[in-house]
């Protein structure tokens, strides 16, 4: 009951995670140590095996996106501060765990290292491009949705479906540059059909495939693929910092990062 009440939970974190853009749903698997068993469960030959892990996992993602996905939202408007740094804490605290499942006990490789640099750059680089001038349109501004919406939003929804897989990436930025983010997150609110269907055909679409390809990945260069993960879960920081100010929320704020950074360590190093 006890594993049953955690994966649960966990699905509803990285649900709400994925409703959040800069914050990675895989990033928050990989702190909440499900990553590799996720992979395997939502693959075409494991899902059977995991039935009850993958239901339980699932049920936790849609409660966390229809349900606590708008309380999470109302907390980043009123305390992003707090918000902030607790992704911060579990993001900080999940870094060992990266490390040592890329090592497993060798010196990491030169261009490994390299390569880890790469990913956190070009993630530095990402967070730095000015997303004011993007335009992003609601329900009400599209009208009916005809057949260039319709692909459109599976096209959203498979390029968020495999940048959500990847640790680091954030689906819901993805659709945020896309410009589809509003009106998904509206749809989801509404339970407007004509947005959702296309959108969970593209998602569907998205996990078989990245997961295929993820899974190679880490079975023929797990090294690298690892420190790849590492590098865009350091990057990923840059989304997530919600800036510092000297007031009570900014000292909360610290205690709320070293608690749930703790949290993350101690539950990696019993992984």
């Amino acid at each position: 009951m006890g594993k049953d009440i955690k994966v649960f939970l966990s699905g509803i974190l990285v649900g709400v995670s994925n409703a959040i853009p800069g914050v990675s749903g895989g990033t928050m698997a990989v702190v909440l140590n499900i990553y590799d068993k996720l992979l395997n469960a939502l693959s075409l030959k494991g899902w059977r095996e995991n039935k009850r892990f993958l239901t339980l996992f699932l049920v936790g993602v849609g409660a966390g996106i229809i349900g606590l996905s708008k309380i999470i939202l109302s907390m980043r408007q009123s305390y992003p501060m707090a918000l902030g740094f607790i992704f911060l804490g579990l993001i900080v605290g999940s870094i060992p765990l990266i490390y040592r499942n890329g090592c497993q006990g060798e010196k990491p490789k030169l261009y490994n290292v390299g390569l880890a640099i790469v990913m956190f750059l070009s993630m530095a680089v990402l967070s730095f491009v000015n997303q004011d001038g993007l335009h992003n349109k609601g329900i009400d501004d599209i009208g009916s949705v005809d057949y260039k919406m319709f692909l459109l939003i599976v096209l959203s929804g498979i390029i968020a479906a495999i940048a959500m897989i990847i640790p680091g990436i954030s689906g819901s930025l993805v659709m945020l540059l896309i410009g589809t983010y509003n009106i998904v997150i509206e749809s989801i609110g509404e339970f407007k059909l004509s947005i959702l269907i296309p959108m969970s055909i593209g998602t569907l679409i998205g996990l078989v495939m990245g997961i295929q390809g993820i899974k190679k990945a880490l079975a023929l260069f797990p090294q690298a693929m690892y420190f790849s993960i590492l590098g865009l879960v350091l990057g990923s920081v840059f989304f997530v910092y919600p800036g510092w100010e000297n007031s009570m929320e900014g000292y909360v704020s610290i205690f709320l990062f070293i608690g749930f950074a703790a949290t993350a360590y101690i539950s990696s190093r019993n992984e």
